[in-house]
Parts: C-alpha cells; sequence; structure tokens
C-alpha cells in the first residue's frame, strides 16, 4: 500500500468529514428582521371584487440572497421569475415574469407580476398588494389585475 498517494484523499475526507459536522447557516443566514432573503409560504389573494379573478391560491416564493425571485404556485402549476430590491425599512418590492400556456406546448403569453410588501418587525412574515399585467405572445397588453400577498418565512425544521 502506497500511503503517500493517500494522503491527499485522506486530506479531502477528513475536510469534508468535518465541513459536514458544521450546522448548516446556510439556511438561516442574511435572515435578520429586515432582510426577506429566504423562502415563503404565501397566499395570493385577487381582487375579490373582480369577477374574473380566480379565488385564492397558495405560491411558494424564494428570494435570494443577491436578489433574485422564483416562485411556484397552485393555481396554473406554472414557474415565475424574476428579481427583488430593498426598498426602504422593512420594504421590498419585486417584479417577476411567468408565461402562460393555453394547452401544453402552446405559448399564450406572459404575465409580468410587481409587489410592494413590508415585513412585520420579526421579519417572518410579510404582506402588501400585487399588480398583474398579461401581455399577448406580441407583447400587447391585455388586461390587468390587483390583490394581496401575505408571506409566512419557511424555517428550517430539523429531524431529531
Amino acid at each position: 500500500m502506497h500511503l503517500p498517494r493517500l494522503w491527499p484523499a485522506l486530506i479531502i475526507l477528513g475536510l469534508l468529514t468535518q465541513l459536514s459536522a458544521q450546522p448548516n447557516t446556510r439556511t438561516t443566514a442574511n435572515t435578520g428582521a429586515g432582510n426577506p432573503a429566504g423562502t415563503w409560504l404565501t397566499l395570493v389573494t385577487p381582487d375579490p371584487n373582480d369577477p374574473t379573478a380566480p379565488p385564492p391560491f397558495q405560491s411558494l416564493i424564494t428570494l435570494t440572497a443577491d436578489g433574485n425571485v422564483f416562485t411556484t404556485e397552485t393555481d396554473e402549476q406554472t414557474i415565475s421569475q424574476g428579481v427583488w430590491a430593498s426598498g426602504g425599512h422593512h420594504q421590498f418590492s419585486l417584479t417577476a415574469f411567468q408565461f402562460e400556456f393555453d394547452s401544453p406546448n402552446v405559448w399564450g403569453g406572459t404575465f409580468k407580476i410587481r409587489s410592494k410588501l413590508t415585513l412585520d418587525n420579526s421579519g417572518n412574515s410579510f404582506n402588501g398588494p400585487y399588480r398583474v399585467d398579461f401581455f399577448d405572445t406580441k407583447g400587447n397588453f391585455l388586461f390587468s389585475g390587483v390583490g394581496s400577498l401575505a408571506g409566512t418565512r419557511i424555517h428550517l425544521e430539523t429531524l431529531p
């Protein structure tokens, strides 16, 4: 056996073992009371006075530390992508886009979602208005809708 050849592998194995024993701080980093970065379970409530609006539905919204937004939702099983930025004390705004499909593989247009949200003092919930604009496949504006978002931060729940 050639122990000198194994030293690099043993060192790497030792480092990986040490790193895996460290607590995972990435899931809780940058989630202070004024920082919205993280993943949120969100209730989307379209304007109840709009007869064409869907009923309330849930969405998962992920805000990355570098200002990106990713969402999934229960009403159309679609994904939105966009950006967010701080807007001052406990406030942030986001803009995201979502493709709409009339049927599988038939693009029907694009939703643009904009929202201005306020974090509560604990940093564990937010709420605020949103506006969604819909454009056909040629970029022509067709209609818009408004409503509110109410989100609760998802926290790490470790197994015992």
